[in-house]
């Protein structure tokens, strides 16, 4: 079950405090967590999985989705919904959400600061915490809205 916004930990700061907070939680520190916490602090992409665990063939799948899970439920990565396909990973806290294309698909991280006044109003109006990761906003990117002009 996804955390709300509101009640997320503080993101993790580095690969050390990531590391500090698994240990704190009782878990161990596998070669394949620590090789997961440092793919998260050095990936540029969201990715699902199954890219995860192609990038890391050495890592049973098993123990892929696992460490997943626990580094979610510690704050130290957060999973989005990119549409009807898997989830994605990216790390705890990245201060971006997520706007994708309906169309191509793309995906493009705007700093949230620019979206706070928004988030803000629709809390005061409507009391509902806005969730800006879990769910990217959606909409049509230039091209694809020039394609559609120029049928």
């Amino acid at each position: 079950m996804t955390t709300p916004a509101s009640e997320r930990s503080e993101p993790t700061a580095s690969i050390d405090d990531a590391l500090r907070r698994l240990r704190q939680s009782g878990g161990r520190i596998t070669s394949a967590k620590q090789a997961l916490i440092e793919f998260f602090f050095t990936a540029e992409a969201m990715l699902t999985a199954e890219q995860i665990g192609a990038l890391h063939p050495d890592v049973d799948n098993s123990t892929i989705y696992r460490c997943l899970s626990q580094f979610e439920e510690l704050g130290i990565i957060e999973h989005v919904h990119m549409g009807h396909g898997a989830a994605v990973y990216r790390r705890g806290g990245t201060p971006t959400a997520p706007i994708t294309c309906v169309v191509c698909g793309r995906t493009e991280q705007t700093p949230i600061s620019l979206l706070l006044p928004l988030v803000s109003a629709i809390e005061e109006e409507t009391g509902i915490d806005v969730d800006l990761v879990h769910f990217p906003l959606s909409g049509r990117c230039i091209r694809c809205r020039s394609d559609v002009r120029a049928i």
